[in-house]
């Protein structure tokens, strides 16, 4: 899910696709909208975020991507990845965190 997302904000904010002109939308259309294509970019930068996470601690990339992209829960992530529940939500705060310092 998360490379699907990936790769339509790439090809959203592709220069030869027009990334950089301003599009004024015959309706309110929320794809040409100023605030969606900000969002664009905070995500692909979101995206290196992780990509980076993922180096240094691949099980809290893992758990973060379980449960934004995949909407698992705490227990169905436990279960996946064999983990007790403590080390997923644990898990998750630290990455959590990571990101945020990573992201400000």
């Amino acid at each position: 899910m998360r490379q699907i997302l990936v790769d339509r904000a790439r090809r959203n904010t592709a220069t030869k696709r027009g990334g950089e002109v301003q599009v004024e939308p015959l309706q309110d259309d929320i794809h040409h909208h100023p605030r969606v294509k900000s969002g664009i970019e905070e995500f692909l930068i979101l995206d290196q975020a992780l990509t980076r996470l993922a180096d240094s601690e691949p099980r809290l990339a893992q758990v973060v991507e379980l449960h934004y992209f995949g909407g698992l829960n705490g227990p169905e992530i436990s279960e996946l990845l064999g983990i007790p529940v403590w080390s997923v939500t644990r898990d998750r705060r630290l990455a959590e965190a990571w990101l945020g310092r990573a992201l400000s």
